[in-house]
Parts: C-alpha cells; sequence; structure tokens
C-alpha cells in the first residue's frame, strides 16, 4: 500500500457559471503532508469536466528496463463532483499517445475504483 495523494481543482470563479478563466489546482501527500499548489491556473479555453484517473508520463526512457522492475502501478480512485459528492461510476477508458520508443507492453487494467497501469 502507497501514499494517499489528494487532488483537487477548483474554480476561482463564483459559483454557477460554466467557464472560469483561473482554477485554483492542489495535489497533497496525505501520508506526508507535503502539498503543491498551482493558484489561479489558466484554463486556456478548457471547460474542467473531464478528469484522469491514472497517469504516466513517461520522460527520457531509453529502455524498457528503466522502468520499475515490479512491471505495474496501481492506483485506487474516488471521482468526486464540484459539491465534493462521489460520483458513483465514472466511465473511465484507456488511451495510449504513443510518444515513440520504447513500446515496453504498456497497457491498463480499469475498474470503477482501480487503475492499474502496466508496463
Amino acid at each position: 500500500m502507497g501514499d494517499t495523494i489528494l487532488g483537487t481543482i477548483t474554480p476561482t470563479c463564483k459559483p454557477g457559471k460554466n467557464y472560469c478563466a483561473t482554477w485554483n489546482i492542489v495535489s497533497e501527500d496525505k501520508t506526508t503532508g507535503k502539498k503543491t499548489t498551482l493558484a489561479k491556473s489558466p484554463a486556456e479555453g478548457q471547460v474542467w469536466n473531464w478528469a484522469f484517473g491514472a497517469v504516466s508520463e513517461d520522460y527520457n526512457l531509453v529502455q524498457c528496463s528503466d522502468f520499475p522492475n515490479d512491471s505495474s502501478l496501481t492506483f485506487t480512485v474516488h471521482l468526486y463532483d464540484q459539491n465534493q459528492k462521489l460520483t458513483p461510476n465514472p466511465v473511465w477508458q484507456g488511451t495510449q499517445w504513443d510518444g515513440g520508443p520504447p513500446a515496453c507492453n504498456y497497457g491498463w487494467k480499469i475498474t470503477k475504483t482501480k487503475e492499474t497501469l502496466k508496463y
């Protein structure tokens, strides 16, 4: 079992608007107490009505052995709406962007509350 990470994104505008130009983005490691805040981050035209359950952004990989040895990483994910109510059945889907070699047998297994990224 690993750390518990809480991520929130909240608009800086008054409630009820369909679009807000800036948002506050907070990532907090509830296990260690460390926190990162991106205050008044520009939306750049995006309407934030979507979420990523688990993301692997891998940079400067030269060979598959650059990944950790265990070959997967599992996230337990709970999605809440703007009223802090649990979204009971989010529809997650796997998407892979091919940024170039190495491919390393990348894949995923997804349920409504767990996402496992395989490599």
